[in-house]
């Protein structure tokens, strides 16, 4: 099993195991002597995985609950419910909550460990594509408030994070390639060499997607974690992380989760090249083609749906956290691969 250091907050740092075994019992030592263990876990991947994951947690003290991990789950109602189940257990600051699925599941339970009692540890088990290379890699825990993607939040580490190759096996193919973009979004910002290797991969995605993605998973972990290390908050280097999702946020949520996460990031990386063609001179307009095809290759959309509006869109991009005074903040690509800007000063009106 390897270990890779995640820098957390106050300069602290959290291992991440990545591990291959079929039956994830190198994950019951790492649980440590708790007196209860309060286990949240999405019923999809309970579902598949459900005789494994009780062959781990086996113990009286172990609470297992169920959830569904749709974003409209991902909410200051449900949230609540999460601290009412943990509460009516009688936790202690010896217990630890253990959050199994997907960003949703990960950000949510992350929140809640955070609350209770000041904090609980909390240890991650990404199923995922997309939380297993950018959810579980961070502090950042939030949950959806009033149609405002992830109002309500706080930067919280977790104890652990717990990365096997095996949840991701079982996803289906298009749930796959739209999570696949969160790699291809990071190594576009930031490492020309691996975009371009991705993107050649990408002929051969199809018929290729689980080897590919067990060769350049410890990558792109390490990738995140290199930006991390020098920008924890995202707010120089790290920005580059919200490449795409100052527009796909805003779809998620006006698409009421129809649009899943590495589709809307998807559209949001082309709307975000488009404003790029309008603010920075002489910029590359190849790049757009480039994304486009991406998708394309992906099987994803490439437009925006009729339901949603511009107007809608520009309301909730007026929530983004990044912005300044009265203008829209956007992470926007250069004319080169490989490298990101922060422009701070578009105004509604370019959009």
């Amino acid at each position: 099993m390897k270990i890779i250091p995640i820098r957390g907050i106050a300069d602290k740092f959290y291992p991440l195991y990545l591990s291959t075994t079929n039956n994830f019992r190198d994950l019951k030592p790492l649980l440590g002597n708790r007196f209860k263990r309060f286990i949240f876990i999405d019923e999809v991947v309970y579902r598949k995985f459900r005789f494994k994951i009780k062959s781990v947690f086996n113990s009286r003290n172990d609470f297992i609950c169920v959830l569904n991990s749709s974003e409209k789950n991902k909410s200051w109602d449900n949230l609540g419910r999460i601290l009412r189940i943990i509460n009516a257990r009688k936790p202690n600051r010896n217990d630890l909550v253990v959050a199994i699925g997907g960003g949703m599941i990960l950000n949510t339970i992350g929140l809640a460990g955070s609350l209770i009692m000041r904090g609980l540890p909390v240890a991650f088990v990404p199923t995922t594509v997309t939380s297993q290379i950018d959810a579980c890699i961070g502090s950042k825990q939030a949950v959806n408030f009033s149609g405002v993607k992830n109002f309500i939040g706080i930067f919280s580490d977790p104890e652990f994070c717990y990365v096997n190759y095996n949840f991701a096996r079982t996803l289906e193919p298009k749930d796959f390639k739209s999570q696949w973009i969160e790699a291809l979004k990071l190594a576009l910002c930031k490492n020309k060499k691996l975009f371009l290797e991705l993107v050649n991969e990408l002929d051969s995605f199809n018929a290729n997607f689980i080897d590919i993605y067990e060769k350049r998973l410890p990558t792109m972990i390490r990738e995140k974690a290199t930006v991390l290390r020098r920008d924890l908050r995202e707010e120089k280097e790290g920005a580059c992380l919200l490449y795409g999702h100052t527009v796909g946020h805003a779809l998620e949520i006006l698409s009421n989760g129809k649009i899943p996460h590495g589709s809307a990031v998807g559209l949001g990386m082309l709307s975000a090249l488009y404003v790029s063609s309008l603010v920075i001179p002489k910029f590359n307009a190849q790049l757009i083609d480039i994304q486009r095809n991406i998708l394309k290759k992906l099987n994803l959309i490439t437009k925006i749906p009729r339901y949603i509006s511009i107007n809608k869109i520009v309301e909730k991009l007026e929530y983004n956290k990044k912005n300044t005074g009265g203008s829209i903040n956007f992470v926007l690509l250069e004319d080169k691969v490989g490298k990101n800007i922060i422009e701070s000063a578009i105004k509604r009106c370019y959009l």
